[in-house]
């Protein structure tokens, strides 16, 4: 950032196109997904992906120490460490998912549903954060809350919202269609009338992390992240055993199916995925149930893996079949990218 002043930048609240020549750097947007347990960055120089990088910080982080300066810290960090790696000058950064929350860079309210894009697109919250980025003008993406009808919050996305609208511009935006997002927490997420209407979210994904790290059972099952191959048979085995007897009983038959009957890392591990997806479906029943053009599948594939292989077990699950479509894990990843740049087009305007 040599010979750039932060004077110089905010002639008008961003920096010009003088500005920019002078400096001899380009101009670029970055855009920052915040998750639970990491932040996700891709810079972009005329709409041209230059980068995109991870790092372990996320809301999590806060949650443990109660305050959100190690967050700010990785922000201000990878911001300045683009800047210098691409000789550039973030101008505009889009934020989304946990990063707008009360453990996030800056808190923004949830909107309420039905919220369509163009709503959501209005109503993006512009300000700086100067001690995070001197340059830089942040655009906050907000999460939606659906109320109940005795007016307490029924459920909220943070981040799901804009892979969504990312999904959409490749599907058909005038059909009911309900979204499935397996991550940390997996949602099921209502689009109908050209708005996302509703949403269910479970912790399954953190549940399976904490179950493999620190249960008896973590020297019982695979690591799901070393050569880890899903048994079909063995899923849908843990799905009748947590319908049948629950799922914290269900849950200690994977110790004794391991000790008195040799299950495999494998067979152990597909045991609990199928224990896990018996009670998201519980959850998700109130919007499975509901009538649906297509039911999209996106995130983590070992979820969706699943997720299919029990379809067969429960009477809805059936007749979705034919609704199905799974959206790659590699495209997944770029889901919110694709929503953001949306709003981005659309300029903040309805």
């Amino acid at each position: 950032m040599s010979g750039v002043t932060p004077t110089a930048l905010r002639r008008n609240g961003k920096p010009t196109a003088l500005d920019i020549q002078e400096s001899n750097l380009k101009e670029c947007m970055l855009i920052i997904d915040g998750g639970t347990t990491k932040t996700s960055f891709t810079l972009l120089e005329h709409g041209k992906v230059c980068t995109q990088r991870t790092c372990k910080v996320g809301a999590s982080a806060s949650f443990e120490s109660g305050k959100n300066e190690s967050l700010k810290e990785a922000v201000k960090s990878e911001i300045a460490a683009l800047e210098a790696e691409y000789n550039c000058v973030i101008t505009d950064i889009y934020a989304a998912g946990m990063i707008t929350s009360n453990v996030g860079l800056k808190e923004i309210p949830h909107i309420t549903a039905p919220v369509s894009f163009e709503t959501l697109a209005a109503l993006v919250v512009n300000c700086r954060l100067d001690e995070i980025s001197r340059n830089g003008l942040f655009h906050f993406i907000p999460g939606i809350k659906f109320i109940h009808k005795y007016g307490s919050p029924l459920d909220v996305l943070r981040g799901e919202e804009v892979e969504i609208f990312g999904a959409l511009d490749r599907i058909d935006k005038n059909q009911a269609i309900n979204f499935i997002h397996f991550g940390s927490h997996n949602k099921i997420i209502r689009y109908e009338n050209a708005a996302i209407t509703n949403a269910i979210t479970t912790i399954s994904g953190e549940l399976l992390s904490a179950i493999s790290s620190n249960t008896i059972l973590k020297n019982s099952i695979a690591d799901i992240d070393n050569g880890f191959v899903m048994n079909m048979d063995y899923v849908r085995n843990g799905y009748m055993a947590a319908k049948k007897n629950g799922v914290s009983g269900s849950l200690f038959k994977v110790r004794i199916g391991h000790i008195m009957e040799n299950y495999s890392g494998d067979m152990a591990l597909s045991f609990v995925f199928g224990i896990l997806l018996y009670d998201d479906i519980f959850a998700f029943m109130p919007l499975l149930q509901q009538n649906c053009d297509l039911l999209v599948l996106y995130g983590r594939d070992s979820f969706i893996n699943a997720f299919r292989a029990v379809l067969d077990c429960f009477e809805e699950g059936t007749a979705l079949k034919e609704k199905l479509i799974t959206i790659p894990f590699d495209e997944s990843k770029n889901l919110s990218l694709r929503g953001i740049l949306r709003i981005h087009e659309n300029g903040g305007r309805p």
